[in-house]
Order: C-alpha cells, then sequence, then structure tokens
C-alpha cells in the first residue's frame, strides 16, 4: 500500500503507540521500548536551536501554529517559516519551504495524511529531515495536556485521551480491529 511504501522509505521510524510496541515485542522478541512522539520532537528541537538548524513548520489550526512559532522562537530556534494545515496550494507550500533553507520540517496533520505529504515535500526538497507530528503543536503549546505520568506508566494516554476528548472515539474504535488482530495473532 501507499501508506506501506511511505513507512519503509522512512531514514528513522520508532514505536510511538503502545500497540505497534507490544506488536513489534511480539515480532521481533525484543524489548522495544516506546518513544512519544511529542517528546522526542520537542528534544530534536532544543537540539535544532544548539546548533542553529533552520526549521519549518506545517499543520494544526492557524492559532495554533502561530502558538508553536512564538514559542519556538522563544526557545531561540532558528524558525525559517511556519504554516498551519489549512493551507490552500501545496505547490505554493513546497516552493516555501525549499526557498526557506529548511533542514528540519516537522508537519502536524494527524495520520496518514502528514505522511503522504512528506513524501511529496521531500520529492522535491531531499535535503531535509522530515517528521510527521500528529497533534504535538497541540501537546507543545497547552492546548491538548498530556496524559499524567501514571496513565502513561500503564500505557492508557490513549485512554485518558478519549476520555478528554470524547471526538476521538471514531479514531479510537479502528484500534479496536488493531487490538483484535493482535490478539488473533493476524499482526
Amino acid at each position: 500500500s501507499e501508506i506501506e511504501a511511505v513507512i519503509s522509505g522512512a531514514d528513522i521510524r520508532y514505536a510511538d503507540g503502545i500497540g505497534v510496541v507490544k506488536v513489534m515485542r511480539r515480532r521481533l522478541k525484543k524489548n522495544v521500548q516506546r518513544i512519544p512522539g511529542c517528546e522526542l520532537w520537542q528534544q530534536l528541537m532544543l537540539r535544532a536551536a544548539t546548533y542553529k538548524v533552520p526549521v519549518f513548520i506545517v499543520g494544526a489550526k492557524p492559532e495554533v501554529n502561530q502558538q508553536t512559532a512564538v514559542k519556538l522562537r522563544a526557545q531561540q530556534v532558528n524558525l525559517v517559516g511556519a504554516v498551519d494545515g489549512y493551507f490552500k496550494d501545496e505547490a505554493a507550500l513546497i516552493a516555501q519551504i525549499k526557498q526557506s533553507g529548511a533542514r528540519f520540517v516537522s508537519v502536524a496533520m494527524g495520520s496518514p495524511k502528514q505522511e503522504l505529504l512528506i513524501q511529496r515535500i521531500r520529492a522535491q526538497h531531499p535535503d531535509c529531515f522530515y517528521m510527521g507530528v500528529g497533534g504535538t503543536y497541540d501537546v507543545f503549546t497547552g492546548n491538548v495536556k498530556r496524559a499524567p505520568a501514571l496513565w502513561c506508566k500503564l500505557n492508557l494516554e490513549w485512554a485518558y485521551r478519549l476520555l478528554s476528548q470524547p471526538s476521538r472515539i471514531g479514531r479510537q474504535l479502528g484500534l479496536l480491529r488493531y487490538v483484535w488482530w493482535y490478539f488473533t495473532g493476524k499482526i
């Protein structure tokens, strides 16, 4: 599938969700650790600030994108561009990213939309590190609260997010199929 090709073509793949961790542990017979994407992104932004790496952010609602930009600049990140997830012209976005000189582009538009967009941008601007970050900008700006540490430790962050954002129920129902496949050995 198209998503499989995108994932296979990624330079770095890491297990963000507990479901992926469980499947990888079963398949690989190794103790795979979960790496929350929002934490990884925040650490990468601190490194980008230290090394003055040009960063471009794409995605989220306009106000969240703007808040993210302000907070990144306050952290001394060399932010060379910020475009919310409601852009109208993809070709113009790609041209803007290329012209900016960005070397790190993060896209917060949800999966698989962000991965497919990254693939198209990367085809025209390959000398760059790309990262799909989902709702990371919302967490970074405090618009969405992360689950308390105990919920995370118990691998129940998904349940906390569902309780705090009931609108996610449709997305969470898809996880039931994943859980079923896991317990029946189909994945």
